[in-house]
């Protein structure tokens, strides 16, 4: 590993040919590597491997590799002590560069030839290729860590190490560095298990196969890091053919994290995911909802939604993040409460805050993806990128499809409790209902509703549909208004259901006759009772005179019809609509 300094010369040379990978395998058994039955070369498409020349079997240890051959953080740090505050790869990168300008005279020089010169992981994407990741958790990602990366570089530069000069040290070589050690080094501790060294290391002849999901190998250090005689062994995991390729196994890999840091992508990849992080910062009740989740250890707002899976503690949180005013109130001052399930009302709001979540995204994903170049355009990496999207909406579709199911069950399980009077009492939380409010989700024969007649909570369309009277009263009085004037309309229905003996919401409106409600400002439209004053004023007494056996006069007062608004206020939720009609409905739930 002599010290001589860089050559100035820029990267003209061709990818890696036949002659690099003989001088690549003498160097590496010159160095003591073993590898009898292996074989590297270029497949049929040019992409290089690794190749068994006789049958491995299983157990059997196929290549040690000498530790001396490896380029690692300690030996990076080593050589540049002066960048001790940057990241192990900014270092490493530099090494590499340095490395790769000294040609032949580099120890490195064999290996370094056989690194392909492009690696198109994201972080090299030009502006015609960041438009395939545009609506992507990636584009901002590859965006950020490429932004960072920059300005470790121009650090380096400002400070420019030995040997080195802004003629040979540019962007482009820092960055062809930075790639192929994403794609090819491993973490340090493989050299060294007891070690306590983070960063990374790149193992040539190891790094040499390509990945392939669930590959069984085994890694195993033999003599230690400081060693001379220290080696890594790869060991079989399963029988390999005379001919077959060996490949390594980088672990459980999304996409997003092979194609920005390998530069490559598997079609329908089952370890793909999608980042979804919450906010909930202009809510007016922020601060309570945060100590809510500070104690029960919730403050990380970041989700990983998987494959046909959608995390708990993500729906847990949003069950904080969806309380309003009353919900809090009962649940900010008690230790240690469940969080599986709150009450219907806060669980129908949380599946619907998750399911716009979700649709928004998906909805940028697709928009997006319809402005794309067509097929027969598209580069290598371009299509990878494609895989990449289309992962990204199967997940999305997943969570849609298990968000969808959660609601189908919840519903179900309302209309139970409904039609066999196991009705708890108000405010209708679980924390103060035990026996009577169970989670919707254990229950696996529940039934779907299957009528606008069955829901088990009131909207506008159902109480239009289930009192002709006030259907036709509305109707008549304002034609096409009811959309519009959702809230209004169901607090007159919530007073006239009061008085109506055979209103199937008698029992949960008297429970709610001299309950406490708790205003709250992120739900109420209305800032001060003299707003509240002027509406009724606008409707009554003309209400009252037009339809009197609609609107009777005794029964909406002013304070029927205020109470009628903090009922409104505290057991309702907005939630989108299903089925074919598009936007939302409000609905209220008394249960």
């Amino acid at each position: 590993m002599s010290e001589q300094p860089a050559q100035k010369r820029k990267r003209t040379e061709p990818p890696p040919s036949e002659n690099s990978f003989e001088n690549f395998k003498t160097w590496l058994k010159e160095n003591g590597a073993k590898f009898d039955k292996l074989d590297i070369k270029k497949d049929a498409n040019g992409i290089g491997g690794v190749y068994a020349t006789s049958p491995i079997q299983i157990d059997e240890v196929y290549a040690s590799i000498p530790f001396k051959l490896t380029i690692s953080e300690p030996l990076v740090r080593e050589a540049f002590p002066q960048f001790s505050h940057l990241s192990s790869r900014a270092v490493m990168s530099t090494f590499i560069v340095r490395e790769d300008l000294r040609g032949e005279t580099s120890f490195y020089h064999p290996y370094l030839q056989v690194i392909p010169r492009e690696i198109m992981t994201a972080m090299r994407f030009g502006d015609d290729d960041m438009l395939f990741l545009s609506g992507t958790n990636l584009e901002n990602g590859a965006k950020e860590r490429r932004e960072k990366l920059r300005e470790e570089f121009d650090h380096i530069v400002h400070h420019m190490p030995d040997g080195l000069d802004a003629d040979t040290l540019d962007w482009p070589a820092f960055l062809w560095a930075y790639t192929a050690i994403s794609s090819r080094a491993f973490p340090h501790k493989l050299l060294d298990p007891t070690s306590e060294a983070a960063g990374e290391a790149m193992f040539p002849l190891a790094d040499s196969m390509n990945h392939r999901p669930r590959t069984k190998v085994t890694w195993r250090s033999q003599g230690g890091a400081a060693s001379k005689d220290g080696v890594l062994e790869l060991i079989a995991g399963e029988e390999v053919g005379a001919g077959e390729q060996l490949y390594n196994n980088y672990g459980p890999k999304s996409n997003e994290e092979l194609l920005l840091g390998y530069g490559f992508c598997f079609k329908n990849n089952p370890y793909d995911y999608v980042h979804l992080k919450v906010n909930f910062s202009r809510d007016p009740q922020a601060a309570t909802k945060q100590l809510i989740l500070d104690r029960i250890g919730m403050t990380d707002l970041k989700h990983f939604i998987q494959r046909e899976h959608v995390p708990a503690a993500l729906l847990a949180q949003l069950r904080v993040l969806v309380m309003n005013r009353t919900e809090t109130t009962r649940y900010a001052g008690v230790a240690g409460p469940d969080f599986e399930f709150v009450g219907y009302r806060n669980e129908l709001a949380m599946l619907g805050m998750l399911e716009r979540l979700l649709g928004a995204k998906l909805d940028v994903l697709r928009r997006v993806g319809e402005t794309l170049a067509e097929e027969e355009e598209w580069k290598e990496w371009q299509r990878f990128a494609v895989w990449y999207r289309e992962g990204q909406d199967a997940v999305l579709c997943d969570a849609l499809a298990i968000t969808q199911t959660k609601f189908a069950k919840t519903a179900a399980q309302m209309r139970s409790d409904l039609l066999s009077g196991r009705l708890s009492r108000a405010p209708f939380l679980r924390i103060d209902n035990p026996d009577t409010l169970r989670s919707p989700y254990a229950d696996e024969a529940n039934l779907i509703p299957s009528s606008s007649e069955d829901l088990p909570w009131i909207t506008i369309d159902g109480a239009l549909a289930e009192d002709s009277e006030f259907a036709s009263a509305v109707k008549d009085m304002f034609e096409d208004e009811a959309e519009e004037e959702q809230d209004t309309f169901l607090m007159m229905y919530l007073v006239r259901e009061s008085g109506r003996e055979g209103s199937r919401w008698k029992r949960a409106l008297e429970e709610l006759r001299d309950f406490e409600v708790q205003s709250d400002p992120q739900t109420n439209p209305y800032d001060d009772d003299q707003e509240l004053r002027d509406l009724y004023d606008y409707f009554f007494p003309r209400l009252s005179d037009r339809f009197p056996e609609v609107f009777d006069a005794q029964l909406f007062e002013f304070e029927r019809f205020a109470w009628a608004a903090g009922v409104l206020d505290a057991f309702s939720v907005t939630m989108p609509r299903h089925g074919l009609e598009d936007g939302e409905t409000v609905c209220v739930v008394l249960m």
